[in-house]
């Protein structure tokens, strides 16, 4: 079969990050408080957010396309190096249009299978069996869905595209970020609340996903300069997601979304995901990257200060939106300290339609 292949600049998406031990946060990183810390892990979910965020609004020119790569057959590592020697190798994939995104364990590209639009999802090793497993149960208009699975090595996920993109780069980027500050606070929220209906039932089905943020939240269809709604949004990747009876993994997903509990123990649950669910709120609420500063961009620096009680800024939300007061009262409901403080997901689904009006 003959592959078409588009060449477009590649968007790169935000790492996860994943912590070494859980005896002190310090500690995981080597080093003692009030001396100065520098990662070099390959790539952290902060120093990645900063990346994108250069890139995206204009500060740092975008990646070019990867390369085909040498003849041969395909290795794991080749996701990262030669995802387009892999694809052309797929019977399935008539035309290749460029790189989505790349992540730590994949790389994701919009292809054309069976004259379809879909996103295709390169896998290293075999760590999307846990993914293909949760997503092979999930049916849901609020999750991505997954089509179909090629079998490697390397496998690959077929999955819904949307086409709109994730919310970190319309939430950022110089291009679609004005649609947004046009829109009251209302308006933005049925965002929230297509992602609080997707993950209530994710959880109702005995999951939690442990890595909600902007950039794991898409929106079906591309929204137009001139658009007084927003589309419906859609949560994605479940590579994260596991059942709730089985034992946690210490500090796994987006240090800058991550719950305090999940920092430090495996016992955490779904009260996880609605602490994070009220960080990926308040970024859509104040257009502002939670804790994008130049003295918390480091991860183990920020992963003490939320330890220590720090949140984002609640004086970010528009003053001028009259529902900034009891959002602020929500978020700090939902981002307390104490998990059995915060909402379940259902009730926050219900406090944005009862208390904010906002449903679809």
């Amino acid at each position: 079969m003959m592959t078409v292949i588009h060449h477009f600049s590649c968007i790169v998406l935000p790492f996860s990050w994943l912590a070494a031990s859980h005896v002190a946060v310090m500690a995981q990183f080597g080093c003692m408080p009030d001396i100065p810390i520098i990662i070099d892990d390959g790539g952290s979910a902060d120093s990645d957010l900063v990346e994108h965020l250069d890139r995206t609004m204009g500060l740092k020119p975008p990646l070019e396309h990867v390369s085909d790569g040498a003849p041969g057959r395909p290795s794991a590592n080749d996701i990262f190096t030669s995802p387009i020697k892999i694809l052309k190798q797929m019977d399935q994939v008539s035309e290749i249009n460029g790189c989505l995104g790349i992540g730590s364990f994949s790389t994701v590209y919009c292809c054309v299978i069976n004259d379809r639009q879909v996103a295709v999802k390169l896998v290293a090793g075999d760590t999307n069996t846990r993914e293909v497993e949760v997503m092979r149960g999930q049916n849901h208009p609020n999750l991505v869905s997954l089509l179909d699975v090629i079998a490697g090595p390397p496998s690959a996920l077929v999955l819904e595209l949307c086409a709109g993109g994730n919310m970190l780069t319309f939430i950022h980027f110089h291009g679609t970020r004005p649609i947004l500050e046009r829109m009251s606070l209302q308006t933005r929220l049925v965002v929230a609340y297509d992602v609080g209906v997707g993950l209530g039932y994710l959880h109702a089905q005995g999951f939690i996903h442990r890595d909600v943020k902007s950039g794991n939240i898409f929106l079906s269809e591309v929204v137009a300069e001139g658009a007084d709604t927003l589309c419906v949004a859609k949560l994605g990747d479940l590579g994260f997601a596991r059942p709730l009876d089985v034992t946690m993994t210490r500090a796994i997903g987006s240090v800058r979304n991550m719950a305090p509990e999940v920092l430090t123990t495996d016992t955490y649950s779904i009260s996880a995901d609605i602490y994070s669910m009220a960080l990926f709120c308040y970024e859509l609420c104040s257009l502002c990257v939670p804790y994008y500063t130049a003295s918390k961009r480091n991860d183990a620096m920020l992963a003490m200060a939320i330890l220590q009680g720090s949140r984002p800024s609640l004086e970010e939300l528009p003053a001028q939106d009259p529902l900034s007061v009891p959002m602020a009262e929500l978020l700090k409901q939902c981002w307390a300290e104490d998990p059995d403080v915060r909402l379940s997901i259902s009730d926050f689904v219900s406090k944005l339609t009862n208390d904010f009006g906002v449903s679809r």
